[in-house]
């Protein structure tokens, strides 16, 4: 019995520590985007991020589907699908976030319209990239406005 008991403990410290281990591999950064609306083709623009991301680099939107809005009377509502397709300036990979921006009672006051995100591919140094999190988007111009992606990522 005392063999039992003298070798519990180190047992369950070991499980516990691999079950923390991928809990300590994911991170909660953001990714901040700088967008564009040109008046014809897809929106696109600049970002910056924190790691395990690149730092910095480019991105052009793809709108998948959805769109369109309602007036229940007192809320407009509406909501979108819309492919994001990150390229890293520093040459180590893309990697791609489906998101769907909606405008609900639900949105944040600050966000002009948010959602969950996920991520959807990526190549290079993201090729095994996974992640999920909100989306929130804001701006006071008619051209250009400012995402913010928040969740947890892991290569």
């Amino acid at each position: 019995m005392r063999r039992l008991a003298r070798w519990s403990l180190p047992a369950v410290l070991v499980c516990l520590a691999l079950a923390a281990a991928p809990a300590a591999n994911a991170q909660e950064p953001t990714i901040v985007t700088d967008i564009t609306f040109p008046e014809e083709g897809e929106p696109f623009g600049t970002f910056t991020a924190s790691a395990p991301l690149c730092p910095s680099g480019t991105f052009v939107d793809e709108f998948v589907g959805g769109g369109g809005a309602f007036r229940s009377g007192h809320v407009d509502y509406g909501a979108s699908a819309i492919l994001k397709t990150f390229t890293c300036t520093d040459g180590s990979g893309t990697f791609t976030i489906l998101f769907h921006p909606q405008f609900t009672p639900a949105t944040p006051a600050d966000c002009l319209q948010a959602g969950p995100f996920a991520v959807v591919g990526g190549t290079g140094a993201y090729a095994k990239l996974r992640g999920h999190g909100d989306f929130c988007v804001f701006g006071d111009e008619e051209d250009r406005a400012t995402e913010t992606f928040t969740g947890s990522f892991r290569l």
